[in-house]
């Protein structure tokens, strides 16, 4: 199998990039003039264009017509946002997904029920509430939409904005397997018990028991992850 070369944008992207991290460049900072920065990295102008375009994709810098181009105040929140378009979206993923969220929600919910507030948990119960009717009629994307927004507010419950970001990239990856056509983890009647549990252990500020439950929703998730995965080994074989 042939190496596959790093595109000239993308090395000169990865050198900015470190310089701003080692602060050479500091937030609010305009950086040089494209030519200037073709010349210090020995490239054209268009591959400078190309290596701000991806920068700017990242929330690494800021162009801003006819001033010139920012760094932007860096944060963890933006690096993690960065993630998403790098991680692919298949079968042999899908478990490592429902595992990483099996991490990350489980002391999600804990910390939801440690510091949500009567507002937070107000934008909990929205979206649950609409789920009852939604499984009844069978409305799958319908349901998934709401699930995802259940899981959301949740993060948002914590107050640790981190936390919230990497609900945000969990939801975009969820939200491409539905895309794909996946079957729901469980019967919709029995998901829609599930969150009304964990929202109400969330409401007592029952941390211990708020974990519990959405360690045992998300397991249904991998247990399915890995289903899919045999039958496709086993597709593979026969």
């Amino acid at each position: 199998m042939p190496v596959q070369r790093i595109k000239l944008s993308d090395q000169v992207a990865d050198q900015l990039r470190a310089m701003i991290t080692a602060r050479q460049y500091r937030p609010g900072e305009k950086l040089p003039v494209e030519s200037e920065l073709a010349a210090e990295f020995g490239v054209s102008r268009i591959t400078v264009r190309e290596a701000m375009h991806k920068l700017d994709v990242m929330g690494i810098v800021e162009v801003r017509q006819g001033a010139g181009t920012f760094v932007r105040e860096i944060t963890p929140a933006a690096y993690i946002k960065t993630l998403l378009p790098m991680l692919s979206m298949d079968n042999n993923s899908l478990k490592d997904i429902f595992e990483i969220r099996q991490i990350i929600e489980c002391k999600s919910a804990e910390l939801a029920a440690l510091n949500a507030t009567a507002e937070d948990l107000a934008q909990v119960k929205l979206p649950l509430s609409k789920m009852p009717e939604a499984a009844r009629t069978g409305k799958l994307r319908q349901y998934n939409e709401l699930d995802l927004q259940f899981h959301y507010a949740v993060a948002k419950c914590t107050h640790n904005q981190i936390l919230i970001t990497i609900q945000e990239l969990l939801s975009d990856l969820v939200e491409g397997s539905i895309s794909m056509g996946i079957t729901p983890l469980n019967a919709l009647e029995h998901s829609v018990i599930f969150h009304r549990k964990i929202y109400e252990a969330i409401a007592k500020h029952d941390s211990v028991s708020a974990a519990g439950l959405m360690n045992a929703h998300i397991e249904g998730g991998v247990n399915y992850a890995k289903n899919i995965m045999q039958d496709n080994y086993g597709k593979e074989r026969s």
